[in-house]
């Protein structure tokens, strides 16, 4: 074994030995990095301050290592990590998973160094673990745990050892598509059902509701409360007490209103497309036509019925997936957001950043984030301070992620940039590298 005798005369094993397995290697570098006793704030404040640089893009990853590598780890409840809060404390859940990290990749690679790891190898791990079942929440704490170590190996062994197995890992679409709450209904499966013969055949009235869920988002207790009176074809029509919940100018001068969704919020809906038009004129029209007054409801039924109807639908077409994942409604709800998510991104990425003089990974970032923040409050999605949504326009990572990211492909994002005159092989590594960070 070798010896290194450091200048307070402090004898330290050389871990990376080959005598030692590399699950020690990696539960030693975890131990060294920890302080119990230190500034735990400002710690935590220099921590937060160098993950958010990194995720806007104004320092490269090998920056966030060597800043960060100086930072001391603190033994905390969880808090220390952002996203994570364990039962256990945080050093040793970390233990444990370097533990089965360093195994699995001895016993795959059979890699004998930390420093032999490389970012395929712990993309593989991922990925494997997501073919076994594992939860894209707890894969995004896998992601997490893996920064952590190699974070701790280069704190420990030195920088110029090269760790870099963390960089540009993420968490397979593959298993975030696979939770209800993240799985949209496709283009083309939505498009199945409503040609379908049972579709055309039925009577029911929540057909309407299906289709203006797809179109503008809605929620099932949105499409249920909808009124006929809630549909305006022309922009002075909207009462002055609803003129500041409006998402947005309509090319099309048409707009449909939600009134005391959910945690009470208003929103006033622009038709951006011209079928968003044409389905609230043949709304309107048939309103007119038979007389029917603004209090009305459109849909008439409740939401446990239109959740039904769909779900039959959906059977019929043989788009049994959906219906044993507990798809419904929601689906839609968030095909329409994913669309309008990557409209927004090209249109304002055109307008604002391109022509910036800034690092590529920060443009895509500050664009993500002004596109998100637009659909967040498309979808009618509460802030902190819930009830003044319609005056702060910051929208909420968490729920960006979970309506628009997550439900992408990185590939998918990629296109978009690339008809803003972006190279598609750039734009797709530069994205999977913002949405890595943003996991």
């Amino acid at each position: 074994k070798i010896f290194i005798l450091t200048n307070c005369g402090k004898i330290w094993w050389d871990l990376m030995g080959r005598n030692r397995p590399l699950h020690h290697q990696l539960k030693y570098a975890v131990m060294q990095s920890y302080r119990h006793r230190g500034q735990r704030r400002q710690f935590k404040q220099q921590w937060q301050e160098l993950d958010k640089a990194y995720e806007r893009g104004d320092i490269t990853f090998e920056e966030w290592l060597k800043e960060k590598s100086k930072i001391w780890f603190v033994a905390s409840r969880g808090d220390f990590w952002r996203g994570n809060r364990h039962k256990e404390g945080y050093l040793d859940s970390l233990i444990k998973f370097a533990n089965n990290f360093g195994r699995w990749i001895q016993s795959e690679f059979k890699v004998k160094r930390a420093c032999d790891i490389t970012p395929e190898m712990a993309q593989l791990f991922l990925e494997c673990k997501a073919k076994e079942g594992v939860r894209a929440t707890t894969l995004k704490k896998y992601v997490s745990m893996i920064k952590a170590l190699n974070l701790a190996c280069a704190k420990t062994y030195g920088l110029k050892w090269n760790f870099k197995f963390a960089k540009g890992i993420y968490v397979p679409q593959h298993a975030l598509q696979q939770e209800a709450r993240t799985i949209r209904i496709e283009p083309k499966d939505y498009e199945r059902v409503i040609n379908s013969e049972y579709f055309q055949k039925s009577k029911s009235k929540a057909k309407i509701g299906i289709i203006l869920a797809r179109h503008f988002a809605l929620r099932v207790n949105e499409i249920a409360k909808l009124k006929y009176g809630d549909v305006v074809l022309d922009e002075r029509a909207i009462p002055d007490s609803l003129q500041r919940f409006m998402v947005g100018k309509s090319p099309y001068n048409a707009y449909l209103i939600i009134r005391n969704s959910k945690h009470g919020l208003h929103r006033v809906i622009p038709a951006h497309t011209e079928k968003e038009y044409e389905l609230l004129k043949s709304i309107k029209e048939h309103q007119i036509k038979n007389n029917i007054l603004d209090d009305v409801e459109i849909v008439g039924l409740d939401k446990d019925s239109v959740n039904t109807f769909f779900r039959r639908c959906l059977k019929a077409c043989g788009l049994v997936d959906y219906v044993e994942k507990g798809v419904n409604i929601h689906g839609l709800r968030k095909l329409r957001a994913s669309e309008l998510f990557l409209e927004k991104l090209k249109e304002i990425y055109t307008n604002v950043y391109a022509g910036k003089n800034m690092p590529l990974k920060k443009k895509i970032y500050l664009s993500f984030k002004k596109a998100g923040a637009y659909v967040d409050k498309y979808l009618g999605h509460e802030n902190k301070s819930k009830g003044k949504q319609h005056l702060k326009r910051e929208g909420r990572w968490d729920l960006i992620k979970k309506y628009q990211l997550d439900v992408l492909k990185a590939e998918d994002i990629a296109i978009a940039l690339s008809e803003c005159r972006l190279d598609y092989k750039t734009a797709l590594e530069t994205v999977k590298e913002v949405l890595t960070d943003l996991n």
